[in-house]
């Protein structure tokens, strides 16, 4: 089997089990041997470790040691919920355990983590939640409609879609309109125009859909994200008519600004500085995920930003590119227009959006195997709303559309380690003060606790365009006004 079945036997831990196993039970001819292959020929991408409850039950009732008896509800002896078949939205460790003491008696004797340890055939907290883990991965991989974002079109393909992140592409860098009335200064081009049409057709889907299917991704510049987070911050609009941003119908171009809600405070590793709004408009807008990659707002968090990056902001409101345009010093510096929160140059805030979800897992115990199966109804119905957060300061007040405030809910409801929420806070540096859209001082702060230096100060022209740092303007306010025709800021 290690041979013939190595993608998917990876650890040696089980290799060592299935063959104690074996040996303890005297299987003749193979069988166990021989159902393992059967089994993960059948269920490829199930890992061995969720198979194991089943291996070992299988081996214990067809092996000589119960005399051909296949009694499979011995393991259920003690077990309180009779005929265990229930239905419940999600499929995680918390929602079953929820379940369980809801439906197990007032007469029963132990409480519903003994009881979801027996019914799954494990002996520890630590067990059973490795079995639930693996079940509903299973349950959702298996049974849950799913989509790619070649679905969404053919030519969003891993290469395209991660230079889209990065705020490069057609679709960032041309100007025009997805929807509405088009302009005759800049028209939508015919490559554009489809992309829209695909990814408003993709969120309006009835099926196979943004809202009730499960979106897949593979780029690398949404993988492996450590502060289950992530984020997009735009720097220019490129369509008119959508009452969003500054573009105009004939007056757009390269330079319209989103709608400003957030600072740029440096970027890395050179360390460039953008003083009040030195970069210009910005817009932030990002979400979050659970610790448990079976809760709804991680197995969907594909589907979350699809949502934020193409229909939100590129197709309804036409934002897109990264925040700034790179300037001398700082050509090397990785400023992405979304990614994992942890690769974002640090800003004081931003917009965020959640998910809120029904899908119907039904949970039973396996007729053959006598242990808890899940599988889903494949009734998936997903809203984006926005966040729905808690004030930093006073967990007890509601702080709405706003990032760092809803990793203060996650971290109140068990979601999110507060390690994780100070590695956001890392990025959003204004997490004190949400929803301030202007604040400058916190990347001050920041920058000169970080660099034990004072925050550089820039001298402007009176429209503040053009920029002289401190030493061209000889250090004195006089000087600046005298070189510039503009003021200190």
């Amino acid at each position: 089997i290690a041979n013939s079945h190595r993608k998917v036997l990876k650890d040696e831990r089980n290799f060592q089990i299935i063959g104690k196993l074996t040996q303890v039970f005297h299987l003749q001819n193979n069988s166990f041997l021989n159902y393992i292959s059967s089994k993960t020929r059948q269920e490829g991408k199930m890992k061995i470790s969720f198979l194991l409850p089943s291996l070992f039950y299988n081996a214990v009732y067809s092996s000589p040691v119960y005399n051909g008896r296949n009694d499979h509800n011995r393991q259920l002896s003690g077990a309180c919920i009779g005929n265990f078949d229930i239905q419940i939205n999600g499929c995680d460790y918390k929602s079953i355990l929820d379940a369980l003491e809801t439906e197990i008696p007032s007469s029963c004797s132990h409480g519903a983590n003994t009881e979801l340890q027996i019914i799954t055939g494990t002996e520890a907290d630590n067990d059973a939640k490795e079995y639930v883990s693996e079940m509903c991965s299973n349950a959702w991989e298996t049974t849950v409609d799913a989509t790619t974002y070649e679905d969404i079109k053919l030519s969003f393909n891993d290469d395209f879609m991660n230079k889209y992140a990065d705020g490069k592409g057609f679709l960032n860098t041309e100007t025009g309109n997805f929807q509405g009335e088009q302009s005759t200064k800049y028209p939508t081009s015919k490559r554009s125009m489809k992309a829209g049409k695909k990814i408003d057709a993709y969120y309006h889907a009835t099926s196979y859909g943004a809202t009730n299917s499960r979106l897949e991704a593979t780029f690398k510049n949404v993988q492996n994200c450590e502060l289950q987070s992530i984020m997009c911050c735009f720097g220019r609009d490129r369509q008119s008519e959508d009452n969003n941003g500054n573009c105009k119908l004939n007056q757009c171009g390269k330079n319209a600004d989103p709608m400003d809600n957030s600072n740029l405070c440096w970027t890395e590793p050179s360390m460039t500085t953008y003083p009040n709004h030195e970069e210009g408009h910005t817009h932030c807008h990002g979400f979050a995920w659970a610790e448990d990659e079976n809760d709804f707002i991680s197995q969907l968090k594909y589907n979350n930003f699809f949502y934020v990056s193409m229909y939100d902001h590129l197709y309804t409101r036409g934002y897109v590119q990264n925040q700034v345009v790179h300037k001398d010093g700082n050509s090397d510096d990785y400023v992405p227009m979304c990614s994992c929160i942890e690769n974002m140059p640090p800003v004081s805030r931003s917009d965020c959006t959640q998910m809120d979800v029904t899908l119907t897992f039904r949970l039973s115990i396996d007729p053959e195997y006598g242990i808890l199966k899940a599988e889903s109804l494949n009734d998936l119905d997903i809203d984006f709303n926005a966040c729905q957060g808690y004030d930093y300061n006073d967990p007890t007040r509601n702080e709405n559309n706003d990032l760092a405030s809803y990793a203060v809910r996650l971290v109140a409801e068990g979601k999110m380690s507060t390690t994780t929420q100070y590695g956001m806070y890392e990025t959003l540096l204004g997490y004190k003060y949400p929803n301030t859209n202007n604040n400058e001082r916190v990347c001050k702060q920041a920058y000169e606790e970080l660099m034990g230096e004072p925050y550089p100060r820039w001298c402007c022209t009176h429209d503040n365009k053009t920029c002289h740092t401190q030493s061209f303007c000889n250090r004195d306010k006089s000087a600046c006004l005298g070189e510039c025709k503009g003021e200190w800021i």
